[in-house]
């Protein structure tokens, strides 16, 4: 989706006239991930609308099926292209012998 400067120094305005109304999401591995500890990894889902959590879960469970899931969406004054919304997800395999229940 190209992109031409938005609102605020920093941002981006996505072009969205090919997007015909509909509402895409995808997870893919940040291509500029956080510090974090060994065996865990930093996921982000982009999403051209508003992002839905049980939509978002879904496609969580589908894309990093049985493994520890955690994520927070940024608030707007935080993303660099507003009209795609965005959140981290940091993922891990599960210990031997532990369930996460939600």
């Amino acid at each position: 989706m190209p992109s031409e400067q938005g609102n605020g120094p920093g941002k981006k305005k996505a072009d969205t006239s090919k997007m015909n109304g509909t509402k895409k999401m995808i997870y893919m591995i940040n291509d500029f991930p956080y510090f974090v500890e060994p065996g865990i990894e930093h996921g982000i889902v982009w999403s051209t609308g508003k992002l839905c959590v049980d939509e978002m879960l879904a496609l969580l469970e589908e894309q990093l099926p049985g493994k520890e899931k955690l994520y927070f969406i940024n608030p707007p004054s935080l993303q660099s292209i507003a009209e795609v919304e965005h959140a981290h997800v940091f993922s891990r395999d599960q210990p031997a012998g532990c369930k996460l229940v939600l």
